[in-house]
């Protein structure tokens, strides 16, 4: 990019390389480099608000939706605890061991069924039991029923392509109309998928997406909600999801690992 803009002084990659070698360490001189750069970089940066360029659209409301868990999940919630416990209280255990207690809580508030033998098998597969074990389904079905009366359009999103399996029968016993859209899902595929949800008069209710997968320049402007079904470490991905509806909700699990990374994101205010 420099070289395309001032191509006197940024000639060949080379020498760019010469002048901004990162790979060392001393981490003064690094900071000092990375700060050179942005110095550089910055008149040829040009940041505007959404607000500020395009005053017709309608605000956005943000609303967070708490919800409690199930019993299936309080006691799986539980157990993950106790059975770390050591590694909680700091008297043992690394930083990894920390960081994947964490994911194991996060996988039990988004649905129970994460873990396997967690579903009774001998139930239907699509049976009520997908809802009921799950306090985030549960808002979820309640939500998705209401939306879907009064006409709207629907994105969730999710980070676990495997609460979107979950999803999948969930819409499909409901008999709901949908897309999905995951990292697995090839471009022509994708285009379809977008050009069917944007159609005229589609049928399609309600449109699944992986957080990351989502921020791949998908336009999906004919919906107007959008559910976040879960929250990023990253504010910025969640903010991926923001750009054209009027009305976003978050669902959260009360005294869950997600109520406390929600008031560390961003996107809430808090």
């Amino acid at each position: 990019m420099l070289n395309f803009l001032v191509p006197d002084v940024f000639a060949n990659s080379e020498q760019f390389d010469e002048w901004f070698n990162l790979d060392i360490d001393d981490d003064a001189e690094k900071n000092r480099l990375i700060s050179q750069l942005h110095k550089i970089l910055r008149p040829f940066m040009l940041r505007r608000l959404k607000k500020e360029v395009e005053k017709s659209l309608l605000p956005k409301h943000e609303t967070i939706l708490y919800t409690g868990m199930s019993a299936m999940q309080k006691k799986l919630y539980r157990d993950i605890l106790m059975r770390d416990i050591d590694s909680i209280q700091g008297t043992s255990g690394s930083r990894t061991a920390i960081l994947n207690i964490v994911m194991q809580l996060r996988k039990c508030s988004g649905h129970p069924y994460l873990f396997p033998g967690a579903e009774d098998r001998t139930l239907p597969p699509l049976g009520e039991h997908l809802v009921e074990n799950c306090g985030k389904m549960v808002l979820l079905d309640k939500l998705l029923i209401r939306l879907k009366e009064r006409g709207s359009r629907v994105l969730l999103f999710t980070q676990m392509t495997r609460i979107l399996d979950i999803m999948e029968d969930y819409l499909v016993m409901r008999r709901f109309k949908y897309c999905r859209i995951d990292g697995n899902t090839t471009y022509d595929v994708r285009e379809n998928y977008i050009d069917a949800y944007n159609a005229p008069n589609s049928e399609k209710f309600i449109f699944l997406l992986s957080t990351r997968a989502g921020g791949l320049g998908i336009n999906l402007q004919t919906a107007d909600i959008v559910i976040l079904y879960d929250s990023d470490w990253n504010p910025q991905v969640s903010r991926v999801s923001l750009c054209v509806c009027v009305c976003v909700c978050v669902c959260v699990c009360v005294w869950s690992i997600q109520g406390l990374l929600l008031r560390g994101n961003p996107l809430t205010g808090n």
